[in-house]
């Protein structure tokens, strides 16, 4: 961790981490985190299945299974009841889709969007925007976008989201630290195309280069 001294009398601010760490939780609840040093963190909690607690229990966000029960006089805010596993909630309904296109070769992921990954909650708490015209987090995952592909997109144990062609998991990653959260179309018909004939001009935009008719999300 970096240090604290001074210098010429002013004091020299903490530095991030070389290499942050992963701060984890096990046994009767779980949940894990990673700090580099540069701020408070907190570790969103999953409570194991078949547990009960006594006295008073305050808590936000919490997600359970559906076996644990709860002292009457809890105070719990947005309290899910889910398969902590397979937790996914998406903040503009279930009959929505989860992907918004923002461009030819972006898309974006929500404020309020929630999954577990690698028993680590990941909650988007700013518009995620993803582009096929880079690689790495945000990104592709390797190579360039390739007309006429199906691509997937991934929430990783990190916080982040990334692209790729994979059915099964991005280059680079696993099906442990990765998990598929839905998918498009990246269509042969190019991303400059407008609106000819009765084509109009909302339906060219709506499917140039990314067909935003295709979205699709994978809530297991």
């Amino acid at each position: 961790m970096g240090t604290i001294g001074r210098q010429s009398g002013r004091a020299v601010g903490i530095q991030r981490l070389t290499n942050p760490v992963n701060i984890s939780l096990s046994g009767d609840a779980s949940g894990s985190v990673s700090f580099d040093g540069s701020q408070n963190v907190s570790v969103p909690l999953v409570l194991s299945s078949s547990q009960s607690f006594s006295g008073t229990l305050s808590a936000n966000n919490l997600i359970v299974s559906t076996s644990a029960s709860f002292p009457k006089n809890s105070t719990i805010n947005s309290i899910v009841i889910a398969d902590a596993t397979n937790f996914f909630q998406k903040p503009n309904g279930t009959s929505s889709p989860l992907f918004s296109k923002v461009s030819a070769y972006q898309l974006s992921i929500p404020v309020g969007f929630k999954c577990i990954v690698n028993n680590t909650i990941v909650t988007v708490t700013s518009l995620v925007t993803l582009t096929l015209n880079s690689t790495g987090v945000s990104g592709l995952d390797t190579g360039t976008k390739t007309a006429g592909t199906d691509y997937y997109v991934y929430a990783l144990d990190s916080g982040s989201f990334i692209i790729s062609a994979n059915v099964s998991y991005p280059f680079g990653y696993n099906a442990s630290n990765s998990r598929k959260i839905g998918g498009f179309h990246y269509g042969l018909i190019p991303e400059s195309f407008t609106a000819v004939n009765n084509i109009t001009s909302t339906d060219a935009t709506t499917i140039a280069g990314i067909n935003a008719y295709s979205f699709w999300v994978s809530e297991v």
